[in-house]
């Protein structure tokens, strides 16, 4: 019997992530390896040219080296986990075999074309915004070199390319939940369980995308000490970064202090220009006031 041609072909991260499922190094060690093998060139180039001291680590080129791993790691963790959804999905599924195979390769493989296109255009949409400014990339210790630029460029531009694409990817796979709990779930009021298998995959798509923010800004605090730097913090933390408590956008927005057990407390003052002008600004209470 003929195998039935997929509906689309695959975009190159999941032929990049196939490869590695094939491949006779165990996945989660090839991504190590990976990771592991682009900080140290990274931190080589960087103890040879003097920018950096030797045996030195640094926490910005650590985080800038290990994200297009990370992001290969996270789209193989999301198709992993799509396999295990239409497994438990199965019985709850009204549609034939065949429509079941279409399923799973939808869920576990993106489009080419859409790929490339979200990928393409996810490079000068975020380039200006980090790598193009320079006090971010004076105080992470960025193209520092010719030779230094050259590979923290190709490193740049294949990472953010990847992450375009991977975003599409959770989109698409978004969709077709939406479009297979419309057409062809079947609820089955004594097995309810089934009907969480794909609520299971978005969730952990999501976060696969929410820890990929939260490792960029761990790994590069002097975000939101560049300029913009506070908005742009904000809106990879979902509009409750120092942005939208007034960090970042004025100098006397906000202060960092310390409690006495040692936890940063956050003290947020309100810019001259947020009271109505014209009016009185309301002084301390008086003793004995009510």
């Amino acid at each position: 019997m003929e195998r039935e041609r997929p509906p689309y072909r695959p975009s190159g991260l999941d032929v990049v992530v196939d490869a590695v499922d094939r491949g006779r190094v165990w996945p989660p060690l090839a991504y190590a390896l990976l990771a592991a093998l682009l900080v140290g060139l990274v931190h080589l180039v960087a103890m040879a040219d003097g920018s950096l001291a030797w045996g030195t680590l640094s926490r910005p080129l650590v985080g800038f080296a290990v994200w297009p791993a990370y992001v290969l790691a996270a789209k193989a963790f999301v198709r992993a986990t799509a396999r295990r959804a239409v497994e438990d999905l199965c019985p709850a599924l009204t549609c034939d075999a065949a429509e079941v195979e279409r399923i799973r390769y939808r869920l576990t493989t993106q489009p080419l074309g859409a790929s490339l296109g979200f990928g393409a255009a996810f490079v000068p949409v975020s380039l200006p915004s980090t790598f193009l400014d320079p006090h971010y990339v004076a105080s992470t210790g960025l193209f520092t070199s010719p030779v230094a630029t050259a590979l923290q460029a190709a490193i740049l531009l294949v990472s953010l390319w990847l992450t375009g694409a991977a975003g599409y990817g959770i989109v698409h796979v978004v969709r077709v939940i939406a479009d297979v709990y419309e057409r062809h779930l079947r609820f089955d009021a004594l097995a309810p369980q089934n009907l969480f298998a794909l609520a299971n995959l978005a969730v952990r798509a999501a976060l696969a995308v929410l820890l990929m923010q939260y490792v960029f800004v761990g790994a590069n605090p002097e975000v939101i000490g560049s300029r913009g730097g506070g908005a742009r913090l904000d809106l990879a933390m979902g509009g409750r970064g120092p942005a939208a408590a007034g960090l970042g956008s004025a100098p006397a927005a906000g202060r960092l202090g310390r409690a006495a057990g040692g936890a940063a407390v956050v003290r947020v003052s309100r810019p001259a220009r947020c009271w109505p002008q014209g009016r009185p600004r309301p002084g301390p209470p008086r003793p004995g006031a009510r």
